[in-house]
């Protein structure tokens, strides 16, 4: 609460144009997009699904409604590519990943599942602190471009790691993503998609978000018991995260 109070003090561009307090919104625009967006169309983007009646769409109409298609269709994508970084992955079975790969075992000074679960949980709390301050300063679409590539190289040389068996560096890497993951694609989706979809359309994200959960919770161990690996399970996740690279550059606004 005393955050909110001292520290919060920008309204949302979604609120701004809601208000029809154009000039705010146009500021807050060039504050959080990139510079090359034009302000005007990005405030037109966003009141066709924050204006009052949007409220009332029905999610039949998020897919047969020209103007609220494409918004909701690209919603969904940024909402499952950012589940296919594995975040949700890594924290469920990390004291498993360890385990498997017996990091306890190889070096004396290497760690048991148990610290390795709570080094990776520290950096993932440790990281919200620049996130906060970042995400205010560098345009969204920036952060979910470079986030998934960051993101991928990240899953690509853990799983180099993996394959080879060199412990340590498994998990160095492992907590280098869990930072480079809450500065960057983390919090912002959550800002990105609301503020281009209708309700409708995000609650039905919320949906696709925690199917996608379940399915990498139940799936996620098995992939890594399989011919895959764990260096295959996390360069799956890296190539997802290039798409995602991929379909931000040409897609989000």
């Amino acid at each position: 609460m005393l955050s909110m109070i001292f520290y919060v003090k920008y309204d949302s561009i979604r609120y701004l144009v809601f208000k029809g307090d154009y000039a705010g919104a146009r500021s807050m625009i060039k504050k959080v997009y990139h510079k090359d967006e034009k302000a005007t169309r990005v405030m037109d983007y966003i009141e066709i699904s924050s204006r009052k009646e949007s409220s009332t769409v029905t999610l039949k109409d998020c897919f047969t409604v020209l103007e609220y298609r494409r918004s909701t269709l690209i919603a969904i994508c940024i909402i499952i590519f950012h589940e296919m970084t594995g975040e949700n992955a890594i924290l469920l079975y990390s004291t498993e990943m360890f385990k498997r790969m017996e990091s306890y075992k190889d070096l004396d000074y290497a760690l048991t599942p148990r610290q390795g679960t709570i080094m990776v949980g520290f950096f993932n709390l440790l990281a919200h602190i620049p996130a906060v301050f970042l995400i205010k300063k560098l345009p969204r679409r920036t952060l979910l471009i470079y986030g998934h590539v960051i993101i991928a190289v990240c899953h690509i040389i853990v799983g180099a790691f993996a394959a080879s068996t060199n412990d340590l560096g498994v998990v160095i890497m492992m907590s280098i993503f869990m930072v480079v993951y809450v500065i960057t694609n983390g919090p912002i989706i959550w800002l990105y998609v609301s503020e281009i979809a209708s309700d409708a359309a995000l609650g039905f994200c919320l949906f696709i978000l925690w199917t996608f959960v379940l399915l990498l919770s139940l799936t996620t161990n098995f992939l890594m018991e399989s011919f895959l690996r764990p260096q295959g399970v996390f360069w799956i996740f890296g190539a997802v995260s290039l798409g995602g690279a991929f379909f931000n550059y040409h897609f989000s606004k």
